[in-house]
């Protein structure tokens, strides 16, 4: 679960998904080591916020790509992600 929060966090819909039969996907469930990690990623998403609607509103306004800088910024960060 750790992992889809720290892939997922740039994507449109960030949440986790589960049965109603399955068990509980809430953060803490986890202990306090992956919900650190997942804390960490939900507050750069919500700080990356503002930079990526105003990127996906203009992609579905002028029918272009997003923009080299968001390109940019997701290469690095999957850079990171994958050097752990």
């Amino acid at each position: 679960m750790t992992r889809w929060y720290e892939v997922g966090f740039l994507t449109p819909f960030c949440r986790n998904h589960a049965e109603v039969t399955g068990y509980d996907h809430e953060p803490w469930r986890f202990g306090s080591y992956y919900e650190g990690i997942i804390r960490k990623y939900l507050k750069l998403r919500y700080r990356l916020l503002p930079f990526l609607y105003s990127e996906l509103e203009e992609a579905h306004r002028t029918g272009m790509r997003c923009s080299s800088a968001a390109a940019e910024l997701s290469e690095r960060l999957q850079y990171a992600i994958h050097r752990r």
